[in-house]
């Protein structure tokens, strides 16, 4: 058989079609791995607490589980900036932690740190929501 690969009986002609083939396959991968994290970057720093469909603990399993999609996908976000997201778009009760939070000595602010702190806030906040509704259920019973 005799024609474009005429004189090189060896199979060299398969190792060179075969070797750019793996380029051009490499390439469309690269391309499609980059293309995903960059999806994936823009949904982590998209990602907003929202009290009315869940805790503050759900909301930071959830950061933490966009970080290691991230890791994953071959870039790992640095831990100041992973700890400034979960504070980043949080409801006004949560301000004067935020402030403290940015206080805090750089050894310290990590995003379990913050993530602690932001639990803790939570309940906090929680506990003065109830004494604020028996404060008014008392007022109620006794305005008269």
């Amino acid at each position: 058989m005799e024609g474009r690969h005429e004189g090189r009986a060896d199979g060299s002609w398969l190792l060179e079609l075969l070797r750019k083939i793996s380029h051009v396959l490499n390439k469309l991968l690269r391309k499609k791995n980059s293309t995903r994290l960059a999806v994936l970057i823009d949904e982590f720093f998209e990602l907003k607490f929202n009290p009315e469909e869940e805790t503050i603990g759900i909301f930071c399993k959830r950061v933490d589980e966009k970080k290691t999609q991230v890791k994953e996908a071959g870039f790992e976000i640095p831990e100041l900036l992973i700890a400034l997201q979960l504070i980043r778009r949080l409801p006004a009760e949560y301000d004067h932690l935020v402030q403290t939070l940015y206080r805090l000595k750089d050894e310290e602010f990590n995003h379990r740190e913050v993530e602690k702190e932001l639990v803790s806030e939570a309940g906090r906040i929680q506990l003065k929501q109830k004494d604020l509704n028996l404060d008014y259920t008392e007022n109620a019973y006794t305005v008269g």
